[in-house]
């Protein structure tokens, strides 16, 4: 059974799917894939991908010493990403 959270997780992307005219195929994990891959390619380093998608980090220096990177800065990471205009000028107009 799906959890409360992930439920309304998956109908809030739905939604959103729908209303932006993203393809049927289009889920989550087909998202953030695109996320991780467009992080890569403009070099951001691992530990910052890592913290921004959520996995734990393994790495003795950055997981035991360090206490991560400013929310501030990591949504200037996220926000240099581009997808193509018509992507970013959904994202640009797109109210929750």
């Amino acid at each position: 059974m799906i959890k409360k959270d992930q439920a309304t997780s998956k109908r809030d992307l739905e939604r959103t799917r729908k209303r932006v005219n993203l393809p049927k195929g289009v889920v989550f994990h087909s998202l953030r894939n695109t996320v991780i891959t467009k992080l890569h390619n403009n070099m951001i380093p691992l530990y910052n991908i890592e913290q921004i998608i959520g996995h734990k980090q393994k790495s003795v220096a950055f997981g035991v010493y360090s206490g991560g990177l400013a929310a501030q800065h990591l949504r200037d990471i996220i926000n240099g990403i581009s997808y193509g205009n018509t992507i970013d000028n959904l994202i640009l107009n797109y109210k929750i």
